[in-house]
């Protein structure tokens, strides 16, 4: 995965993928770690895929990594050179989106998030979970509504259908929805593609 992050091109920006992750994310991630938070990552992505990237990019350690889980096979050997772990490819469990989310954050980190970000349909459940806790919390939803400098599309699940946008559960529930295109200064850090003149 660290070999495929340092060579893999974005096609449409033309830019390194490591490149791509967004500033105002990093900007609070900092802010975070500075009030003494815990910073941690609960994706629908692979597990291992995001751990092995996760230090590099955001600073946050592979153990605090949830994500999706592939499944491996333990296969003895008869030739005395030990035995071998081989990676499946069945997941462990459903994928990590919607309320599968949700029981992942406790089984695999142990503990409810006071405060939750994501941006599409298959973070509602952690979202929901976030702000429904004791004292203070916050569900942060970010609207990837700037197709000048990133992509304009309304995030979706990608394992279930969803009933209603999540721009829109976001707005009837109190979320704090941020806009990419009104609230953004810098989308992606350096000059070119993502940066506002």
């Amino acid at each position: 995965m660290r070999d495929f992050f340092d060579r893999a091109v974005h096609p449409t920006p033309d830019r390194p993928l490591r490149t791509l992750t967004y500033v105002p994310m990093l900007e609070l991630l900092d802010e975070l770690r500075r009030a003494d938070f815990s910073v941690l990552i609960v994706t629908g992505g692979g597990t291992e895929f995001v751990r092995a990237v996760s230090q590099q990019l955001y600073g946050v350690p592979p153990e605090a990594v949830a994500g999706s889980l592939i499944d491996y096979d333990f296969l003895p050997t008869s030739d005395g050179s030990g035995p071998r772990l081989v990676r499946a490819s069945r997941l462990v469990g459903p994928a990590n989106e919607g309320a599968a989310k949700v029981t992942h954050i406790q089984t695999q980190l142990g503990r409810r998030p006071i405060l939750a970000a994501g941006n599409s349909g298959g973070d509602r459940e952690m979202l929901e979970w976030a702000a429904a806790g004791e004292g203070p919390t916050l569900a942060l939803l970010v609207d990837h509504d700037d197709g000048d400098r990133e992509f304009a599309y309304t995030s979706t699940a990608e394992t279930f259908a969803e009933p209603e946008p999540i721009t829109q559960v976001g707005a009837r529930l109190g979320w704090t929805v941020v806009s990419m295109a009104r609230d953004w200064e810098t989308v992606f850090d350096g000059s070119g593609t993502g940066t506002t003149p």
